[in-house]
């Protein structure tokens, strides 16, 4: 059940369980044990069979372990974000995994007139085109939100800019099954605010609540951007035969690698295609050399240089590979 195996029966239709394995060791040893793209090996296949040994009456079951669910609803203003990036923050008991992602579950709660509908509780506020706008300022006014997530939070921030007038305001925080509130900081006036001191290792964090508290004017802006850690994303599934696989992209494409960044999603520039074009594969060996990358308007095209054939002009534009020994050059061409 670990190796992601689907064996079939001899009509290559029917999947096979476990008691048609053990009595028919050859549709183990030809389904491929441990992925299509590993070597055939004979000792493997024996090996794969050799787990399916039981030939009496099966009965019985096995309790369900766990009650986490990969589940998440979004409120207006809220977007969970998958990101390869490896920012180095991990949750775990050990130490950390030589891979992971750090994606990001971003909110910017509505503070309009209906501001009440996604907070946890609100007291002394009235939303509306301005921001959160204290009504007594005599009085303390608090707002306090909910996080939750499917994947473990391992740290955050907090941007809050404060409407004019404004008093003292606090941040706090309380994890998931904790009543006491936690102070973070003193809310400055327009600011970013750290919440990493909330998550601490090794105990995991799928949901907590942020509180702002405080008295006069009242909260112009607010944004909470919280880390996760997540598995890396893996590669389109490969079928046997050809594959071709379609690249998206949300850059802006130019004639300089410099200029070739993504953009921040309030430009709206829309979401290219490209697909990758099968080249020769080089039939040399190379000790080292750097890739550059040349932009034309239909195509993105990648270039090989050894040492000894390259002079730098500026650094910048290419990524160093001297310790590759082969270089697999990559063309891309736009899809219409």
């Amino acid at each position: 059940s670990d190796e992601h195996l689907l064996v079939l029966m001899r009509d290559n239709r029917t999947v096979a369980g476990e008691a048609e394995i053990s009595r028919d060791h050859d549709l183990m040893k030809r389904s491929h044990a441990y992925g299509i793209l590993r070597a055939e090996d004979r000792r493997t296949n024996e090996f794969s069979a050799s787990l399916f040994c039981y030939l009496g009456p099966r009965s019985g079951g096995r309790p369900y372990i766990g009650g986490h669910r990969m589940e998440i609803t979004l409120r207006p203003g809220e977007g969970l974000r998958w990101e390869w990036a490896d920012r180095g923050r991990y949750h775990g008991l050990g130490d950390r995994p030589p891979r992971l992602a750090n994606g990001r579950l971003h909110y910017r709660p509505w503070l309009d007139s209906g501001f009440a509908r996604w907070t946890e509780s609100s007291s002394n506020l009235e939303g509306g085109g301005g921001g959160l706008r204290v009504l007594d300022p005599g009085e303390e006014a608090s707002v306090v939100y909910r996080l939750r997530s499917p994947y473990v939070f391992v740290g955050g921030r907090v941007r809050v800019q404060l409407a004019p007038g404004s008093g003292a305001w606090r941040l706090e925080m309380a994890r998931e099954g904790q009543d006491d509130w936690t102070h973070l900081a003193d809310v400055p006036a327009d600011g970013e605010l750290s919440l990493d001191g909330g998550f601490p290792r090794p105990t995991a964090c799928y949901e907590y609540r942020l509180r702002l508290r405080g008295s006069g004017g009242g909260i112009a802006a607010l944004e909470i951007e919280s880390d996760l850690q997540m598995a890396p994303l893996s590669l389109p599934a490969l079928e046997v035969g050809a594959n071709e696989i379609v690249y998206h992209t949300e850059y802006e494409l130019s004639n300089t690698y410099d200029d070739y960044r993504p953009h921040h999603s309030k430009y709206d520039y829309g979401c290219d295609v490209w697909r990758e074009v099968q080249d020769d594969f080089p039939t040399r060996v190379v000790t080292g050399g750097v890739v550059g990358w040349c932009f034309e308007e239909d195509s993105i095209c990648q270039s090989f240089y050894p040492w000894d054939e390259y002079e730098p002009i500026d650094k910048g534009d290419y990524y160093d590979y001297k310790r590759v020994r082969w270089i697999y050059l990559r063309h891309f061409v736009r899809v219409p």
